[in-house]
C-alpha cells in the first residue's frame, strides 16, 4: 500500500503533464496556424475543378487526371463558395467550395524570332 505523501506526488506529476501537455498543444496550435495560408480566388479567375470518382467515364483506367479543365470563376456566393463557367460559356449546375478548387496557371509558349 502507498503512503498518502506518494499518492500526492502522484497527483503532482498528473497535473504537471496535464498542464504541459494543454501548453505543448497550444503552442502546435500556433505554429501550424502560422504556417496556414489562406486560399481566396477572385472574379474572372480560372481554376481547376475536382473530379470526383461518380463523375468519371465508364471504363477510363483510376490512374487518371483528377482536375478538369479550366473554369472561370463568375460569382462569389459565400466566402470560400463560386458559381463556375465553363470555356463554353455553360454555367456549372451547382456552387463549388474551395476546398475542391485549384488555381490555375495558364502556360505561355515564347517564340524567339
Amino acid at each position: 500500500m502507498r503512503s498518502y505523501a506518494g499518492r500526492t506526488r502522484i497527483c503532482r506529476m498528473k497535473d504537471m503533464q496535464t498542464r504541459n501537455s494543454a501548453s505543448r498543444s497550444t503552442k502546435e496550435t500556433r505554429y501550424y496556424n502560422f504556417k496556414v495560408k489562406g486560399k481566396n480566388f477572385h472574379m474572372n479567375d480560372f481554376v481547376l475543378k475536382k473530379v470526383f470518382q461518380g463523375n468519371r467515364e465508364v471504363g477510363v483506367r483510376i490512374l487518371r487526371l483528377t482536375w478538369e479543365e479550366p473554369y472561370k470563376i463568375i460569382k462569389e456566393i459565400h466566402p470560400g463558395t463560386y458559381r463556375l463557367e465553363d470555356s463554353e460559356g455553360r454555367e456549372t449546375r451547382h456552387p463549388w467550395n474551395i476546398t475542391h478548387l485549384r488555381p490555375y496557371y495558364q502556360q505561355f509558349s515564347f517564340s524567339i524570332s
